[in-house]
Formats: C-alpha cells, structure tokens, sequence
C-alpha cells in the first residue's frame, strides 16, 4: 500500500501552521517554513485547483518555499518552486510525492 503524503502533510503541518500563527512565520525553521510553503500551495491546488488560493493565503508562499527548500537541500521542491505558476501547476500533481518525501526524509534532521 502507497503512503498516503497527503495525509501525512495535513498532519504535519497541523503544529507548524500553529507556531506560523503563534509566533509569526519568520520565527519558523527552515524546513517548517518549506512545509508550510508547500501546505499553501497544496491548499490551494486541491480545492481551486491553481495557486490563487495560495496567493491569497501567503503570498510570498513561492519565494519563501523557494529559499526554505534551498536551504535545507530539497531538491524536488526547489524545482518545483523555481518553475513559473502556470508549469507549477501543470507539474503539481506528479511532483507532490517527491516533495513530501524529501520534507519526510528531513524532517528528524536539525
């Protein structure tokens, strides 16, 4: 059976979005500030199905995202994030595993 990551990135995030909240997103870590990143566009891409949610949500989303998966070696979402809005949302959907795995495989790691 597949591992469900779009379960797995609600659950994950579910903390991060609280302390986005809590204590202001600039205080977040690098790799929390890349997963709620990608929270925002998945938000986004799963109930309007483009990234003018996420936009409205966050909008320096894709430019954070951007510089939180360089710095924190996510290779899968930094080219996903590098690609223009409308390449990010053709290439979304086969692209999403392979972020969360990466945000997954990191996710212990300081």
């Amino acid at each position: 059976m597949p591992f469900d990551y779009e379960s797995w990135l609600i659950d994950a995030a579910e903390p991060v979005l609280r302390r986005a909240v809590e204590v202001g997103a600039l205080a977040l870590t690098d790799w929390e500030r890349a997963l709620y990143c990608l929270w925002v566009a998945d938000y986004s891409m799963r109930n309007a199905g483009d990234l003018g949610s996420a936009y409205d949500l966050a909008s320096d989303f894709k430019t954070a995202g951007l510089a939180a998966a360089r710095t924190t070696d996510l290779r899968a979402m930094t080219s996903l994030f590098a690609l223009d809005d409308a390449e990010f949302e053709r290439r979304y959907a086969g692209s999403f595993d392979d972020v969360c795995r990466e945000l997954l495989a990191k996710q212990s790691l300081p």
